[in-house]
């Protein structure tokens, strides 16, 4: 979307259909019986009681939902004598220790507890007990005790609708919403527990270490509100990132700061300043944004960061060409990191090592030794994010082809996440996949090829590789 475009435009249609709510039709058959292990929720009446979850930080959001969904999709109203649904703080013992969003129903002839260990479990019991009677067509649900949980713990998506990066504009700094509520209501749905939206931090996060090298004062009410807004749903935000940026020519700062120029106008990472950069917009991002889950920040490709881009984009630099490329992007690497730790002791630092690995147009790739001598240099919080699929190959229509991005024809995952994966592990670092299971955020309005089975594969895939 360029940004002389105006918005919604031709766009208007898809930001009706995120609009619409979850339940807005009847989903119910009238002749669907009950069969054997089924109990049907009694005389089209029910009674919902929040129980041990009274009174919880954003409870009225799943009552909501769960109350519309009653009434319009299984077509029940609410009663005081009507079939008991309840929601249960259970310690779900029949879970491992350390499963993610450990969820259930407990059903019998007296009522129904949706049980979960807390909030985050609390949202997937209320999605699986829609789940089970829209399976079903009708206000019945399976007998017994049915538990649930998740491996993989983070599933991170973005609206298809909102502007990213260069041609776009940029989502943060316009007033338009590109998230309504009831898209995100579907995304939570769905088990998204995550957004990623696109930002450059020059334009929104003010600096006292380089007063140039960013507004007045920071911009981020617009980041804040919808932190805000889709907490309500269980959803984290991520700020996605590219920087540190290369300056374009003119620039400001780079004038009045002609030292923190390195190769090709990129911030150069040996003067102690751009450090000092780093680590202050980091902290402000999450001292003026607090609940902000993490950063995701591709540090070394696609767009010109550090001097150390690449062998011959460093040459321009004369500090950096003295240094290797582990010691140049681990020391900038630790300080997004140190700069987050200064705010937040639990926010994400995902470091993106997209397009380091293949050789563009080739069936080989490059050796992933470089990107684990920089892993092992930097801080042990850092999350790694790899493409799943980058450096892959694959069979079509009988020629070898190699996969340079993302594949849903090609399980994965590739060797060199393997090995990103084997080096995370061992030393006790996270690891993250980079993967998509709908088309791709560069062609949003195609959102889906009918493959669960390859998606099943790959998030298996990626479990056994150790990422979560």
């Amino acid at each position: 979307m360029h940004p002389s475009i105006e918005f919604p435009g031709e766009l208007a249609p898809i930001v009706e259909a995120l609009s619409r709510p979850c339940w807005e039709q009847s989903l119910c058959h009238s002749e669907r019986l009950p069969r054997p292990g089924e109990k049907r929720l009694s005389e089209g009446k029910f009674r919902l009681d929040p129980g041990d979850f009274s009174g919880r930080r954003y409870i009225e959001i799943l009552l909501a939902d769960l109350r519309t969904f009653m009434a319009t999709a299984m077509g029940m109203r609410e009663a005081p004598d009507g079939f008991p649904v309840r929601f249960s703080l259970d310690p779900m013992a029949d879970c491992p220790d350390d499963a993610c969003e450990a969820h259930g129903l407990d059903v019998d002839g007296a009522g129904c507890r949706l049980l979960a260990r807390d909030m985050e479990g609390l949202r997937r019991a209320v999605s699986l007990f829609e789940d089970e009677m829209c399976l079903r067509r009708a206000p019945i649900l399976p007998l017994g005790r049915r538990v649930r949980w998740t491996r993989i713990r983070r599933r991170i998506s973005r609206s298809p609708i909102a502007p990213y990066r260069w041609l776009s504009g940029w989502e943060l700094e316009d007033e338009h919403d590109y998230y309504p509520e009831a898209y995100l209501q579907r995304l939570a749905h769905s088990g998204v527990n995550a957004i990623w939206v696109a930002g450059l931090l020059r334009n929104l996060v003010a600096s006292s270490v380089l007063p140039e090298l960013g507004p007045p004062e920071s911009r981020l009410r617009k980041l804040r509100e919808l932190v805000a807004k889709t907490a309500r749903y269980g959803i984290g935000v991520y700020f996605f990132c590219i920087e540190p940026r290369a300056l374009p020519e003119g620039h400001v700062a780079g004038i009045v700061h002609p030292d923190i120029l390195g190769a090709h106008r990129a911030l150069c990472p040996s003067q102690p300043t751009v450090l000092a950069y780093v680590r202050e917009a980091m902290k402000t991002l999450f001292t003026e944004v607090p609940d902000l889950a993490g950063v995701i920040n591709i540090f070394n490709s696609e767009r010109a960061t550090t001097c150390w881009l690449n062998e011959e984009f460093v040459q321009a630099c004369p500090r950096c060409r003295e240094r290797s490329q582990a010691e140049v992007l681990a020391e900038v690497l630790n300080a997004f990191m140190q700069g987050i730790r200064e705010a937040s002791a639990t926010a994400d630092f995902l470091a993106w090592t997209y397009m380091m690995d293949p050789k563009t147009q080739s069936l080989t790739t490059l050796p992933i030794e470089p990107m684990l001598a920089v892993m092992r240099r930097s801080h042990p919080d850092i999350v790694w994010l790899g493409n799943f699929e980058h450096g892959g190959s694959k069979m079509s229509c009988g020629k070898r082809t190699g996969v340079h991005e993302y594949a849903l024809s090609y399980v994965g995952p590739s060797p060199n996440f393997v090995d990103l994966a084997r080096e995370t592990t061992a030393t006790g670092r996270r690891i993250y996949a980079k993967l998509q299971v709908g088309t791709s955020y560069e062609l949003p309005t195609v959102p889906h090829v009918p493959v669960p089975g390859i998606v099943h594969e790959k998030c298996m895939a990626l479990w056994n590789a150790g990422a979560t």
